[in-house]
């Protein structure tokens, strides 16, 4: 009778409560402890390299705000609540406790996921950085067995009329697409909208792009209103069934609409992450084997800023055909690779005459460096933070000896080659120095330095250089402890980077299409250097350092980010924004329980050029460097 109608009024008022508490608790979650952070140290830009939001969230908020308002107006209105609105209230909380509990970082969430073809799949979290894709399953077991029921009944239809047929026409049980499904042993022709829905995400899943080194994403399933084993058993074997042919397609189940996980408890703010530290084998790429070399880092610093100026810049009264002619108005060398020799006036009024000057770029970015060196001296950071490194590594029951330096052989070469350009070098420190690191020279890395007597853990320092034996079945990576999935994906972008790049080059110029490579990979952006020559171009060294650092989990020093930003940025390692790796070792680490502290995968430290020859030169009123350019 229409005067019996349930008003489901109490259920409303239970709904408002919840969800307005769900709503506190969600308002009160930081977004950021869901997004990606690259294991990149990097002292002047830190949020640099992370991801700025989790697609659909918060669009996903927006939906669950709206919700709330619904039901607000619902209640304002005194009239007959005709359904019950708690159902639709506690998926929201399953949904967003299970969003708090996932695997990080979150690339999506309410998100439609397209493979390579027109497959697409719904989704309502993606997790582990893509990694990882969660589905909710909210239909009860009783809309499984309504399936099967009316499978049955078209099966046993079937097999009545063919009865009253005749014997003769009765169909092959083998090959009649009405075989009783239940008869299918290992569950392989088992039809259901479950496993439909599995099967769905199973082609969508192996042809969706991926990055270097990284598998297809796994997927699991939440079924949060079935149970695995109830009481008194499934009304249906083929439920089990069901479950078993899912799990047999790689596919992970889990049961339960997480009504014992406390919501307050699990929205708490997170702690901050631990500081970021490298490994305390340090992977030096070419711009580090350069810079740590560099007059910058170990001459006495200018006590102020004008006589930093009067180090690098050319004074108002300075020969003016001989910075015309020579270089400074005219093509001088940067020690930076591929830089111009623009000049431009530094700055704008003030008493010192460097100050309405035209300058180079090379002394421009002399000026800037050094500038940042009195703020900040690198030295001391690189050292103030191995020391910690290795503090840390020894309370986790490392055995370390000192800090050790690495570089690939490519590297070496590329420092040895740097050597050769005599008129840049000054009085021989710089030079000395990469003698020394590379161990043609003995001696103390620090002789001369300010830092020479107090260099800390950086005390004797000199490179070993990587041999032929890479890690894999025959040796575990040299920092095997703390290596972080990041490092493997690395590894892998770094190989397909450099099997195009030598591809190219060795093929007819017609045959390969070299379009195709990274922009930072073509021939015709390839910067030309011009203090020395080179054997391999700067960002193939760059390329094979990277790579083998990575592989050997180590962390990778670079004073020069332009080779990285490059690959960081390119969309093949960049699949779905920040899908940078299958977190496999992370996510193993928390599933058993261990805290291991991942290292840093690079190390972003300033830019520093060779100074000495220009600082040399500069101090004797000699602006003529570099030599005259030939004619």
């Amino acid at each position: 009778m229409a005067g019996d109608a349930v008003d489901f009024r109490p259920q409303l008022i239970t709904a408002l409560e919840r969800v307005n508490a769900l709503l506190s608790a969600i308002r009160r979650v930081d977004p950021t402890r869901f997004v990606f952070r690259a294991a990149i140290i990097d002292h002047h830009n830190p949020d640099g390299w992370r991801q700025h939001d989790v697609q659909g969230y918060l669009k996903a908020v927006l939906t669950l705000e709206k919700h709330a308002a619904a039901l607000q107006a619902t209640y304002e209105s005194n009239g007959l609540v005709k359904e019950d609105p708690l159902p639709n209230i506690l998926s929201y909380e399953t949904f967003w406790k299970q969003v708090l509990l996932a695997p990080k970082p979150l690339t999506a969430v309410k998100a439609t996921l397209k493979g390579k073809g027109k497959e697409e799949a719904f989704v309502d979290i993606v997790a582990r950085g893509g990694a990882e894709w969660i589905k909710f399953w909210t239909k009860k077991d009783r809309h499984l067995i309504s399936e099967f029921r009316e499978q049955d009944s078209y099966v046993n239809s079937d097999w009545e009329s063919e009865d009253e047929d005749g014997e003769a026409n009765r169909p092959n049980p083998s090959t009649s697409t009405t075989t009783p499904i239940s008869m299918s042993a290992s569950g392989s022709r088992l039809r259901n909208s479950l496993i439909e829905t599995v099967n769905v995400l199973v082609a969508v899943v192996a042809q969706v792009d991926r990055p270097p080194g990284a598998s297809s994403p796994d997927i699991t399933i939440r079924l949060t209103r079935m149970e695995e084993h109830p009481e008194g058993g499934h009304l249906d074997d083929r439920i089990p069934a069901s479950f078993e042919a899912i799990r047999a397609m790689g596919v992970k189940l889990v049961f339960g609409d997480l009504a014992d996980r406390d919501l307050a408890t699990l929205a708490a703010p997170s702690p901050p992450p631990a500081p970021m530290l490298p490994s305390w084998r340090i992977n030096l790429d070419p711009t580090a084997c350069v810079g740590l070399c560099s007059d910058i880092l170990h001459h006495p610093l200018p006590v102020n800023e004008a006589e930093a100026r009067r180090r690098f810049l050319r004074p108002a009264d300075a020969d003016a055909d001989a910075g015309a002619v020579h270089g400074e108005n005219g093509g001088e060398s940067s020690a930076s690779h591929g830089a111009d020799s623009s000049n431009v006036l530094v700055g704008s009024g003030g008493s010192d005459p460097t100050y309405q000057v035209a300058q180079s770029k090379n002394s421009r970015e002399l000026l800037k460096e050094v500038l940042e060196e009195m703020e900040s001296p690198v030295i001391e950071l690189l050292r103030d933070t191995l020391d910690e490194a290795m503090r840390h590594a020894r309370d986790r029951g490392e055995e370390v000896s000192g800090v050790e330096f690495w570089a690939t052989k490519e590297a070496v070469r590329h420092l040895r080659e740097a050597m050769c350009s005599d008129e840049t070098i000054g009085e021989g420190m710089e030079q000395r120095r990469m003698r020394r690191l590379v161990g043609v020279d003995q001696g103390d890395f620090f002789e001369g330095s300010r830092y020479e007597g107090r260099a800390g853990v950086l005390d004797g320092l000199k490179l070993r250089v990587f041999d032929n034996d890479e890690p894999g079945l025959s040796r575990p990576p040299l920092c095997e402890k703390g290596m972080r999935s990041f490092h493997r994906s690395m590894a892998a972008a770094c190989s397909q980077f450099l099997e195009e790049y030598y591809a190219s080059s060795t093929a007819e110029p017609s045959s390969y299409p070299t379009d195709t490579l990274p922009a930072f990979l073509r021939p015709d952006k390839m910067p030309v250097p011009k203090i020395a020559q080179l054997t391999l171009p700067f960002p193939i060294v760059t390329l094979h350092a990277t790579r083998r650092g990575a592989a050997e989990g180590m962390t990778t020093l670079s004073m020069g980010n332009v080779v990285f930003r490059e690959m960081f940025a390119t969309p093949r390692w960049r699949v779905k924004a920040w899908a940078q790796g299958n977190y496999d070792l992370e996510h193993r680490d928390a599933e058993e329980g261990k805290r291991t502290e991942h290292h840093a995968v690079v190390w972003m430290l300033p830019y520093r050029s060779f100074a000495e020859g220009k600082r040399v030169r500069f101090e004797k009123g000699d602006y003529s460097l570099p030599p005259p350019l030939p004619q």
